[in-house]
């Protein structure tokens, strides 16, 4: 791996003291789970790896905290840091969750944003649609979370937001790793977004919760047998789909 060269042709105490490698090391181990060599339930031993790329604990550690608020890998305590791997079940149970908090974040953000928020929502858009057109289904999940998180923000509700957080960052990485596995198409995803500005500006409940609805079927049911019912109930009340 070119990066692994370059982390040990670097000065180790100046790139260590002031952090500078710690991003170069997540990116090596992004790298290493979206060509298979880490696999999703797989560990990462922070000896292991400090070993590998020729760098501190430390350096790793700090790796792969950034790599868990993207989701890309968990952390137990007491049990160490693992490639996020979830069932097709668990994938269920996230995406039944989301579809509810995302849809109230959502109809909150439109009565919240000003042509502010918009603009900024369409800012990150521009990032998700440069990593559609390079082909880079990591930047695209990361580019993708952050646009949401920024909904999230202007929803003003931050136990939402922090539930959302939890429960979208490991579902979107690994959701990720599948697409890029499979190959799939990722040119109707900056339709989809555009849509979602487009609704949260004009401020149409219903139309948003079609929105929100709509979009994470099309996301998720891929990866979810038919047979569980992920999406057995609407936001704001119970009902079969």
């Amino acid at each position: 791996m070119k990066i692994q060269a370059h982390l040990r042709s670097r000065e180790p105490g100046r790139s260590r003291r002031n952090g500078v490698m710690a991003p170069e090391v997540a990116q090596a181990i992004r790298a290493g789970i979206f060509q298979g060599e880490y696999r999703p339930g797989d560990p990462l031993p922070e000896m292991h790896l400090a070993a590998k790329f020729g760098v501190s604990q430390a350096v790793v550690r700090e790796a792969l905290s950034g790599l868990a608020h993207t989701g890309l890998v968990r952390r137990f305590p007491n049990k160490g840091t693992y490639v996020t791997s979830l069932t097709p079940a668990e994938i269920g149970e996230l995406v039944r969750v989301r579809l509810l908090l995302e849809t109230a974040a959502w109809i909150d953000a439109a009565a919240n944003a000003t042509s502010k928020d918009l603009q900024c929502l369409t800012e990150r858009l521009g990032a998700m649609e440069a990593a559609v057109a390079a082909g880079d289904y990591d930047g695209v999940a990361r580019a993708d979370l952050e646009f949401h998180r920024e909904i999230w923000r202007i929803s003003g509700d931050s136990t939402i937001a922090r539930i959302l957080d939890q429960v979208t960052a490991p579902l979107f990485a690994f959701v990720s790793v599948r697409r890029h596995q499979r190959r799939d198409d990722l040119s109707t995803i900056i339709a989809e977004h555009r849509e979602i500005v487009r609704l949260l500006g004009k401020g149409d409940r219903r139309e948003i919760e079609r929105l929100a609805r709509a979009q994470i079927e099309r996301s998720y049911g891929a990866f979810v047998p038919p047979n569980l019912p992920v999406l057995s109930f609407r936001a704001g009340g119970a009902g079969r789909a």
